[in-house]
């Protein structure tokens, strides 16, 4: 399974490919081994298949299990998770024409930051 990426700037946040590969971020770009110097953040938060999102400086997604998350792009750090309820399992979220879209078992949500 490949992981999934979201690129911020020249911040690449990576998550998942499989089950306990966790998630990270690393700064784009330089010369050499870059190991040490690049990376800005490790976490053991991720999904299987994520399909993360970026705004404002923050990291959202939903893993496989129904579970929401927010992370600070800037360490990492958990902002909450929460619980999805009626999602099925492996619901991954689409995105089109400005709304993100998350199916559970029974509906299919929209999510756009348009007023009505």
């Amino acid at each position: 399974m490949s992981p999934s990426v979201v690129v911020d700037g020249d911040v690449v946040h990576v998550f998942g490919g499989v089950r306990s590969a966790g998630s990270f971020a690393v700064r784009a770009g330089g010369k050499g081994d870059v190991t040490k110097s690049r990376i800005l953040w490790t976490s053991r938060s991720s999904s299987y298949v994520a399909t993360p999102l970026v705004h404002g400086g923050h990291l959202y997604w939903i893993d496989d299990r129904g579970q929401a998350f927010c992370a600070s792009t800037r360490d990492g750090s958990q902002v909450y998770r929460s619980r999805v309820e009626g999602m099925a399992a492996g619901g991954t979220p689409a995105i089109a024409g400005g709304c993100l879209f998350l199916r559970s078992g029974t509906s299919l949500y929209c999510i756009s930051g348009a007023a009505p």
